[in-house]
């Protein structure tokens, strides 16, 4: 036997899941979005980049930045579904029904 019921502890791990999707995600994408702008910061300086390449590392830049928001967007909202009320009670319910009714 289980410590704790199949059915509920399936549920609760794919929202756990999802929103470790969700904060890998920004994580991904804001490493990217760093490292981009800090290795322009350090080509600009060096004189190294031509005209049309600094145009094309900054829209490259501009889209990471974009996708930086929708992705932190994304894991915040995943987020907040992750500890709303209801969830909050699933997990309670389930470690009280496991350990005998204790708190």
């Amino acid at each position: 036997s289980s410590l704790f019921p199949g059915k509920r502890m399936r549920k609760l791990m794919q929202v756990q899941g999802r929103l470790q999707q969700r904060l890998n995600r920004f994580r991904d994408v804001d490493l990217q979005y760093r490292r981009l702008r800090d290795y322009l910061a350090e080509m600009t300086g060096s004189q190294a980049l031509r005209e049309i390449s600094l145009e094309a590392m900054e829209q490259l830049i501009a889209d990471r930045k974009r996708e930086r928001k929708k992705a932190r967007s994304r894991a915040l909202n995943r987020m907040e579904r992750f500890t709303r009320k209801k969830m909050r009670k699933r997990f309670r319910s389930m470690f009280r029904q496991s350990s005998g009714g204790e708190a």
